[in-house]
């Protein structure tokens, strides 16, 4: 938040006017709504502030461009301020005042309030925002109205239920520090003004998606042979959880790695054989029956399958031990983290280049906190989690955030069909993977959630949200991949 200040300060510090900003914001608002939307009906939703002004001069930007457009004063007896004052003394634009008999397929465009909203105290406005939600088209301008994004715990019952954010200057850290946020923002659409404004914009978070990290991939050269792709050992699956470490290593076979070890229990080496038969299996029953087998490796995977049980301890303290003093890169997923703050695992220091990988639930319990506060500030716990560790963060969820030294970035890539047993042990496989393959941790890292993400967009179009396996991430990330 203070970035989109401090550039707004730089605007008007070379003699622009907060009007000339507004006029720059409102422009680019209505060319984006007439360039996107097939209808020629629009309804705007104005508040008493800024916010409510962009929207009157957006609205009169399009009604001169032909289109039918109407405004509906959201809080008509709250005192306003002086641009918004004088947008409705200077612009002739028809009003109305209620949302009856309004066409369902209006796109209906929310501009209450702005950055500086504090809360929805009016009943006439939660049944405005409530009528507006049920709309077939939804825009927000800068800001939906319902969401705090200076407190997150101040989260309304009733939010405008944006398809799109129109946003300026740079992207507010508030929209992706909680889920409360996150589903109603949409997608989030950043707006150019101009040059110079823009250039005055910085922060600390930045998005991505797919198209962002597809070049940074591995290729494969002509002459390719698999010793030239990385060898993986993912250490994985305890009694009761086999079927992780074999979507691990499968997951990890079918992005490309040329050469993998599981190491798992006994019981599970005839199931992962008959699976991955391309995978060598090893399988102990206790940690010295298998750690023979580390210092192979150019990355190595443990904790997909772990809890709190003798063989996953001993496990994770002999890997934790051996990635100390090997070159090798280590992932630490799944079970494994819950045990990273418990005496001895909580002694070791780990490598800047480790991955960790927490779902909310385990980065509550890294934190030493609950579920609900870290899913009320996912960037602050992403970025606690990476000064306490000292290493690369995934912190998993709708729009993972990726947290390293300075900066942090937010996937736009993701899908509810992910949510799915096995979708995290595919993601660990992949991180792992891509490493293997030579990428650097933190740009497997973004590799790899970019394409498990969109993997799940793809499946939800194919399939639905409900009822994708894990084998079928594997699948479609085979083929992004290629």
């Amino acid at each position: 938040m203070q970035q989109i200040f401090a550039a707004e300060d730089s605007f008007f510090a070379k003699g622009n006017k907060p009007i000339d900003l507004m006029l720059l914001a409102a422009k680019s608002s209505a060319n984006w709504l007439a360039k996107n939307f097939p209808t020629n009906q629009f309804v705007f939703l104005i508040g008493p502030g800024n916010n409510g002004a962009d929207g009157l001069h957006a609205a009169n930007f399009l009604m001169n461009d032909g289109y039918e457009v109407r405004v509906l004063d959201a809080l008509p007896h709250k005192s306003k301020s002086i641009l918004n004052t004088k947008a409705w003394e200077m612009l002739p634009l028809k009003k109305i005042k209620t949302l009856k008999a309004i066409p369902k397929n209006t796109v209906m465009v929310d501009a209450v309030f702005g950055i500086g909203g504090k809360g929805i105290t009016s009943q006439r406005l939660k049944n405005i925002i409530k009528t507006a939600n049920a709309f077939r088209h939804r825009v927000s301008i800068d800001v939906p109205t319902g969401i705090n994004l200076t407190n997150d715990s101040l989260q309304e019952s009733i939010t405008f239920a944006a398809d799109f954010t129109l946003t300026f200057l740079g992207l507010k850290e508030g929209f992706y520090r909680c889920s409360h946020n996150s589903l109603n923002t949409g997608k989030i659409v950043l707006l150019e003004l101009n040059k110079n404004v823009l250039r005055s914009t910085k922060s600390d978070a930045m998005l991505f998606d797919f198209n962002d990290v597809r070049k940074k991939l591995p290729e494969r050269a002509r002459d390719s042979h698999k010793g030239k792709h990385g060898k993986m050992i993912v250490l994985a699956g305890d009694e009761g959880m086999g079927g992780a470490g074999i979507l691990t290593a499968m997951s990890a076979l079918h992005s490309g790695t040329g050469l993998i070890k599981l190491l798992t229990r006994n019981m599970y080496v005839a199931p992962a054989l008959s699976q991955i038969p391309e995978v060598m299996v090893t399988g102990g029953d206790t940690a010295q029956d298998l750690e023979m087998q580390l210092g192979w490796e150019d990355v190595l995977v443990v904790g997909p399958g772990f809890f709190e049980n003798y063989w996953s301890e001993q496990n994770l303290y002999k890997a934790l031990g051996h990635a100390k003093k090997a070159k090798s890169k280590l992932v630490i997923d799944a079970g494994a983290l819950g045990m990273l703050v418990n005496k001895p695992f909580s002694a070791f220091k780990l490598k800047s280049n480790t991955v960790l990988t927490p779902h909310p639930g385990e980065a509550a319990s890294l934190l030493n906190t609950s579920t609900e506060k870290v899913q009320q500030n996912r960037i602050a716990a992403a970025k606690r989690l990476h000064k306490k560790y000292g290493c690369i963060i995934v912190l998993k969820g709708m729009e993972t955030i990726i947290a390293d030294k300075n900066k942090v970035f937010i996937c736009e890539n993701g899908s509810p069909s992910l949510a799915t047993p096995g979708s995290g042990d595919v993601l660990a496989g992949l991180i792992g993977s891509l490493m293997a393959q030579g990428l650097t941790s933190l740009t497997a890292a973004k590799c790899a959630v970019a394409v498990h993400g969109l993997a799940g967009e793809i499946l939800e179009e194919e399939i639905g949200t409900v009822g994708v396996t894990a084998q079928d991430i594997i699948g479609t990330v085979r083929s992004l991949i290629n």
